[in-house]
């Protein structure tokens, strides 16, 4: 199951924002070794220089010119893929995550067997906790490095670009599973990322903006039909637990406050969309 080989019907999608082109180069020499074609959406507003991917007729590159989302990007690249014959499987990866040829034919290996055991299979995806072993059967994961069977974006739908950032990911494993597919982790494929601030603690610190999307993302999903019960709870119980944290522990403690009662009161409005 671990034996590298190019996969002539996968594609990877890859998005990134004010990317390390050194890093990235690195990382897309090595997918374009295992995947048919890789696509690189970049949301940044500083336009990079690209030209030595540029080069090579298997990656495509989409510049944005702007930040308009995650799922923004992440839609255009499945756009791409599902007027592509050639294409039945999409990767996904962000720009701070990758797994190598072997992890990558582990999953792509994984999904086929589901597929032909007749399991109604969405997702497959690794882990970020490498402190179990086996498959298991999960209500959410990231999407990075998560690899998906392209038709099950017509079933399931796009992902939800009035999200922006933040529990795009979930958002989707929670309608997929709604309408019966099943999202699976495997846990002996470890997906490596750059440790970011606050990566080592409780509460995983991003930036202060990014608050306001984690808020206000959470009230508005948890009105909806096909969220868990449990997710329901946790975000009731989570999210005053985390404001007193936010706003009393970590630093810019009054911009944390802003945007987290920005986010507060447009997700009771069920205001979407790129925060202005």
């Amino acid at each position: 199951m671990n034996e590298k080989k190019k996969q002539s019907d996968l594609g990877i999608i890859i998005v990134t924002y004010n990317p390390d082109v050194s890093e990235l180069l690195s990382n897309v020499s090595k997918y374009i070794k295992t995947a048919h074609k890789v696509i690189i959406i970049d949301n940044s507003e500083t336009a990079f220089n690209f030209s030595i991917l540029e080069e090579n007729n298997k990656i495509e590159i989409i510049r944005l010119n702007s930040n308009k989302g995650i799922a923004y990007a992440q839609n255009l690249g499945i756009e791409y893929f599902l007027n592509d014959d050639t294409i039945n499987y999409i990767l996904f990866f962000d720009q701070d995550s990758f797994l190598n040829a072997s992890q990558i034919n582990e999953l792509y290996q994984n999904y086929k067997y589901f597929e032909e055991s007749g399991v109604k299979i969405g997702l497959v995806g690794p882990t970020i906790n490498n402190k179990k072993s086996g498959i298991d059967d999960v209500e959410e994961t990231l999407s990075s490095g998560s690899l998906i069977k392209k038709d099950r974006f017509i079933y399931v739908g796009s992902f939800n670009e009035s999200l922006f950032i933040d529990l795009v990911d979930y958002d989707w494993c929670w309608r997929a599973r709604y309408i019966g597919y099943s999202i699976k982790v495997n846990n002996n494929v470890f997906l490596n990322h750059k440790l970011g601030e606050g990566k080592k603690l409780i509460f995983k610190v991003s930036k202060e903006f990014r608050h306001y999307y984690q808020f206000r993302n959470a009230i508005v999903l948890s009105s909806k039909i096909y969220i868990p019960k449990k997710y329901k709870i946790k975000i009731k119980f989570s999210l005053p637990i985390k404001f007193i944290v936010y706003t009393t522990i970590f630093n810019n403690r009054k911009l944390r406050f802003n945007y987290i009662i920005k986010g507060i009161k447009d997700g009771k409005n069920k205001k979407l969309g790129k925060m202005t």
